[in-house]
């Protein structure tokens, strides 16, 4: 299957979360587990999106409104879910203010049918249904201030009735090597800088050898650490 390539731009990830709020959601099957890349079904019982305060915890049952791919057929309170295809849309009765940092898929409940499950898939929000944007994946990577969405095939449970949770923010090893060592460097310098400006140029020139040593030293162990969870990645899908 051909792979295409997108990205969902995370500067703020850290603090609002990545997925913003929409009156409609869909997920597109891209290819189920049984090879299938032209699916005639979603593959998937439901999906739902998640804040950061609920913890990932895919087994709670409820994950608070509009987390939860519910039916709309007792209150006009509930989402409208519909399947065509290889898609279910769920239009919201109404936006929420608040991003989302996480979203989940759950499992067919019929027996035996896990050769149908969608094992690449994609997430999109719109605001009236007719245009569309793409705010989730199977999976993604991160880049720099990006996520990089590479509609690749994910591991979903083979347990009927189970929930898979995929994150939308930046991992804590990327959120640590491209923002907050980059900050605690320029800090350092403008420390730096003052003290040349002092007159204390002994403290100055001891700061600017402790600032570079400890910036390789961190950024070192975080390539490292970044190096690691790619290789994990990569044999995860693989």
């Amino acid at each position: 299957a051909s792979t295409t390539v997108q990205s969902v731009s995370l500067h703020r990830s850290y603090t609002q979360g990545t997925i913003a709020p929409y009156h409609h959601y869909r997920f597109t099957a891209l290819e189920t587990r049984g090879g299938n890349d032209k699916p005639t079904s979603p593959g998937i019982e439901e999906f739902g999106l998640m804040k950061l305060g609920e913890g990932f915890r895919a087994s709670v049952g409820h994950y608070g409104r509009p987390c939860k791919v519910i039916d709309s057929s007792s209150s006009d309170d509930k989402a409208v879910v519909s399947v065509d295809g290889a898609t279910m849309t769920m239009s919201l009765p109404y936006k929420g203010g608040a991003r989302f940092d996480a979203w989940y898929v759950k499992t067919s409940q019929m027996d035996d049918s896990q050769a149908q499950d969608a094992v690449r898939f994609t997430l999109e929000g719109s605001e009236d249904g007719r245009e569309w944007e793409v705010v989730g994946s199977s999976t993604s990577i991160g880049y720099y201030t990006e996520a990089v969405l590479t509609h690749q095939k994910v591991d979903v449970p083979l347990g009927r009735g189970e929930s898979l949770v995929l994150s939308a923010r930046l991992s804590s090893t990327h959120i640590l090597n491209f923002s907050i060592l980059a900050l605690a460097f320029s800090s350092s310098l403008f420390g730096t800088v003052f003290l040349a400006v002092a007159g204390r140029h002994v403290w100055c020139k001891a700061s600017v050898q402790a600032v570079f040593v400890s910036q390789w030293f961190l950024r070192a162990t975080a390539a490292a650490l970044l190096y690691r969870e790619e290789l994990s990645i990569e044999t995860h899908h693989h």
